[in-house]
């Protein structure tokens, strides 16, 4: 069967609209809701965590602390071992190069009758010395008894070294500290002032600060 063949007229295309041939989706905007119309969903509510405490330290602070407490507690040993052992030798040595100063003062203007004053005057006040600060250094021994040989083998025994073996010096304090100038000016004149000196001077600075009893 042969079907018919429809012509259209040729201006027909002119006159048709100019429309697409589809049409793009465009989506449609979501509908504005009432917030008063919005009903609470199931929801519990964010809880914050709680500050943290300072108290009870961290086991950091409570070590801290207990360092910082043992220095203070060792300074203060240290302080007092260090005030034990050498606040009363200053001042020993003080007073030591004091008479040994007013002795070369005295002795440039001194007379040949009174140099064997000044000489025994010196010597004896230095010994002084170094029995006041043995006596205060072992003030638990009965150091006042003590003379002549006997006290300088005691200073000898409290030092590394022997500083008074020194046959003038020994020979002063065992048999001669008390004499009179005038019986014992030949030996005064052979004392040797400054190795006097130095030997106190000596035995200050370094006498053990335990007391050294005579070997048996």
């Amino acid at each position: 069967m042969k079907i018919p063949t429809i012509q259209m007229p040729a201006n027909s295309l002119e006159t048709m609209p100019n429309t697409p041939s589809h049409t793009p989706y465009a989506p449609s905007s979501p509908a504005l809701v009432n917030p008063a119309q919005q009903t609470a969903l199931p929801i519990e509510d964010i809880h914050l965590p709680t500050d943290v405490s300072p108290w009870p330290p961290a086991i950091g602070w409570w070590l801290l602390v207990l360092i910082a407490a043992l220095l203070v507690w060792g300074t203060r040993v240290a302080f007092k071992k260090y005030r034990k052992k050498w606040g009363y030798r200053r001042e020993a040595l003080r007073l030591l190069a004091q008479v040994y100063a007013d002795h070369l003062v005295h002795s440039a203007a001194a007379t040949s009758e009174t140099i064997a004053t000044l000489r025994q005057r010196t010597t004896n006040t230095l010994l002084s010395l170094v029995k006041r600060t043995a006596m205060s250094a072992y003030s638990e021994q009965d150091l006042q008894s003590l003379y002549g040989e006997a006290w300088v083998c005691c200073l000898n025994r409290q030092t590394k070294q022997p500083y008074f073996d020194d046959k003038t010096v020994v020979e002063y304090l065992t048999r001669q500290q008390y004499q009179t100038a005038t019986t014992s000016e030949t030996d005064h004149h052979s004392l040797n002032i400054d190795s006097l000196y130095h030997a106190c001077q000596q035995w200050i600075k370094k006498h053990h600060t335990q007391f050294q009893q005579e070997a048996e």
